[in-house]
């Protein structure tokens, strides 16, 4: 399945999936956040274009959070959209920009809308950053900018003083252009401006997105020293303003970040210990990067030989996780990661860690398993599935056959009777002809899996009844 037709399914049972696929931050903010933007809609303030150099206070406290009196600044629909500004106006056709695989690929599609070319440095690979070397080595005649995000998306590295200092040093002395994202900067208490080592010429991306949990509102800027801000703000379309909302929003969050970055950073570290701990009970699975400096990490499962979309899809159906697979972020090394953020509750992270567990516990071993009975038995499942009608009762069908998978596969088949899965089934559908048809479609399902996969011929026919029962006992409540 297309990852957007993922994203379809997750935002159409929104409340219901766990996400991490996006790095936003679902964990819960100070009440002052929201009583701001409750506060501009009672009091009417959309009627009105904000004013354009942002709302009074706003840029002031954006320069006071980084540190950067002297810097221009520009509000802008989020910290992608400077990029956006940035890269047209310095960029012409046939430019080189250096930048990294993996990376947040669509800002290379910006730059390719300047018709330049984004120069890829493979960083997969120890120990996962962008070297100074490397970046000089990628120069060329035609290189006019060094992109570095930091810390980086998708593998959550983050750079040492020395390791920006040699970045800058690299720009400045082939007098390149340094976009630096800090998109992730909230989540690495050790993190450095790339301005403070080469000020004239670097451009910073700032986004509200990650650390206070504002992705929806699309709000960031776009800072730098008044001479280098001159030319970007030509491209600066959107000539009445970010929206009004988002900009509260934004005040309120730097007004109270002293209450809500502690609790973050903290949620942050106890979400990755989790996190590891389920990677480290599938074999063949390892973490690149740990700790993230980031919000995010990548699970490498290249030694699994499991396609990255196919845990995205099922982690998404079975389990109401989603997930993001590494095409997204790398052209090269897409298909040896997922990328996990886990700016969420502690609770749905455990969520995630036990269902990554069951993955790896056996049920990957069907997916992966090819058999002559494989494509009929997924086409008759998909079927019945299918005649179940709404997404959410699909999905809650997924679920319920991938746990009974799991038992199988790891042994339980004398237990396929206990009280829990009969009320995992009665759980599902509203109507009993509906239960019976899943509990139906999921005995034809599991029992060909367990007859080409697990059980000895002989004992196929005992496993007919425990699945019947559970389809009478469905259609007598």
């Amino acid at each position: 399945m297309a990852s957007i037709d993922n994203f379809e399914f997750a935002h159409e049972h929104r409340r219901e999936v766990v996400w991490m696929s996006q790095n936003t931050n679902t964990i819960p903010m100070p009440r002052h956040i929201q009583d701001a933007i409750l506060r501009s809609v009672e009091e009417a303030e959309y009627n009105l274009y904000p004013f354009k150099r942002g709302l009074f206070g706003l840029p002031e406290a954006v320069k006071e959070d980084l540190g950067l009196d002297a810097h221009e600044i520009v509000i802008t629909n989020g910290g992608i959209e400077g990029e956006y500004m940035a890269t047209r106006a310095l960029l012409t056709p046939g430019d080189e920009v250096v930048s990294t695989d993996p990376s947040f690929l669509p800002i290379h599609d910006q730059i390719a809308m300047a018709g330049a070319k984004a120069v890829e440095v493979d960083v997969y690979r120890k120990d996962y950053k962008l070297h100074a070397d490397w970046a000089n080595e990628a120069v060329t005649p035609r290189t006019k900018m060094l992109l570095l995000i930091d810390p980086n998306n998708p593998l959550g590295s983050g750079y040492t003083r020395s390791e920006v200092k040699g970045l800058a040093e690299v720009a400045a002395e082939h007098d390149l252009w340094l976009i630096d994202d800090i998109t992730y900067r909230d989540f690495n208490p050790d993190h450095v401006l790339a301005s403070e080592f080469y000020p004239e010429r670097t451009l910073i991306a700032y986004s509200f997105s990650k650390g206070c949990g504002l992705a929806g509102m699309r709000v960031g800027a776009l800072l730098g020293m008044p001479e280098a801000m001159k030319s970007i703000k030509r491209y600066d379309t959107n000539v009445l303003g970010a929206n009004v909302l988002a900009q509260r929003a934004a005040l309120a969050a730097l007004q109270c970040k002293k209450e809500w970055l502690p609790n973050v950073r903290g949620i942050v570290a106890k979400n990755q210990e989790v996190i590891r701990g389920a990677v480290k009970e599938v074999k063949g699975a390892t973490l690149p990067v740990y700790p993230s400096k980031a919000n995010m990490l990548c699970i490498d499962i290249a030694p699994t030989g499991v396609d990255p979309d196919v845990v995205e899809e099922r982690l998404l159906h079975d389990h109401l996780i989603h997930l993001r697979a590494g095409g997204y972020l790398s052209k090269r090394s897409g298909s040896k990661f997922v990328r996990v953020s886990f700016t969420i509750p502690t609770e749905q992270c455990e969520r995630f860690a036990a269902a990554f567990e069951r993955l790896g516990a056996g049920q990957y071993a069907l997916f992966a398993t090819a058999t002559e009975d494989e494509p009929r038995i997924d086409a008759a499942f998909e079927a019945a599935l299918e005649s179940l009608g709404s997404p959410a009762r699909r999905a809650a069908a997924r679920a319920a056959a991938a746990a009974l998978v799991d038992w199988v596969v790891q042994g339980y088949t004398s237990r396929l009777t206990l009280p829990d899965t009969i009320l995992l089934f009665q759980s599902l559908p509203d109507r009993p002809e509906d239960r019976i048809r899943l509990a139906r479609s999921v005995q034809a399902a599991v029992i060909g899996l367990i007859a080409w996969e697990t059980a000895p011929g002989e004992d196929i026919g005992v496993l007919v009844g425990p699945f019947a029962e559970m389809a009478e006992r469905a259609a007598g409540d």
